[in-house]
């Protein structure tokens, strides 16, 4: 083999080696690169998780700062229940025994009165306001002011401000008219005189008494016969009937109206 042959083949070995080594260090920069694109994805898959994932238990989570609290305003004051409205009974209206006279109030300042006469529940848009519907009526031999009733109705009421409302109270109107014995109180004394006072629940009802311990009769002294002012010690002035220690004082009501008669009261005064 000739020199120049031998040195073309040198040559061409020496070109394969050279572009061999070439493809090995493309190849080694090719797996290089590829293995850092796969860490790169892997990492921004981890960042883009959820703080509470357990997908990667060896791998650290970022956690998300806490929100500041916020500080809570100061609490109201609770507010006091509205007092409940006090419903009375004063008479049957002249004339029958169909219609009752009865009467509201509340010790709540301004403050309005709702009501019903059917049962139902009272409120601004059910019943009537008391104030509205107040009117003079004639109760016996008295004139009062009040709302009429049909007898033997139940009455709700309640109490109603700045859109609240009390508890409900009801009030069973009575159905027919009933007399109370007389209630005596002694007023006051002066030496060896006492001053007492009687009254029932009809105003219209007379009351008979006597003060020697015998049963009274509608022949026996009528009690608004008997009653004038006195003027006692301390200038104390009464109004009412006089009658002595050691008296024992009987007395019942008379109602013509209702044609009623009560049972009979005793008083000793000592």
């Amino acid at each position: 083999m000739t020199l120049s042959k031998r040195n073309s083949t040198v040559l061409q070995l020496q070109s394969f080696e050279a572009s061999k080594e070439r493809r090995g260090t493309m190849k080694r920069v090719f797996l290089s690169i590829s293995l850092i694109l796969m860490c790169l994805l892997a990492s921004c898959s981890m960042s883009g998780s959820n703080p509470g994932d357990t997908d990667n238990p060896g791998l650290d989570q970022p956690t998300n700062p806490a929100e500041p609290e916020t500080p809570a305003g100061p609490e109201e004051p609770e507010q006091a229940p509205l007092s409940r409205p006090y419903i009375s009974f004063i008479d049957f209206v002249n004339p029958g025994l169909s219609t009752a006279a009865v009467t509201m109030s509340t010790s709540e300042p301004n403050a309005e009165i709702y009501y019903t006469t059917d049962g139902s529940t009272p409120s601004e848009d059910n019943g009537t306001e008391y104030n509205w519907n107040k009117r003079t009526l004639h109760c016996g031999s008295l004139i009062c002011k009040g709302v009429p009733v049909s007898a033997g109705c139940t009455v709700k009421a309640v109490t109603f401000k700045a859109g609240r409302y009390s508890e409900v109270v009801s009030f069973q109107v009575p159905s027919e008219p009933t007399l109370d014995p007389p209630t005596i109180f002694i007023r006051g004394e002066d030496g060896d005189l006492v001053v007492i006072s009687m009254q029932t629940n009809d105003s219209a009802a007379t009351i008979y008494f006597t003060r020697d311990g015998s049963t009274p009769t509608t022949e026996s002294m009528i009690y608004e016969n008997q009653k004038t002012t006195h003027v006692l010690p301390g200038n104390l002035i009464v109004s009412g009937t006089i009658a002595g220690h050691g008296d024992t004082v009987k007395a019942f009501a008379h109602s013509t109206r209702y044609g009623l008669t009560s049972d009979i009261t005793t008083l000793y005064i000592d």
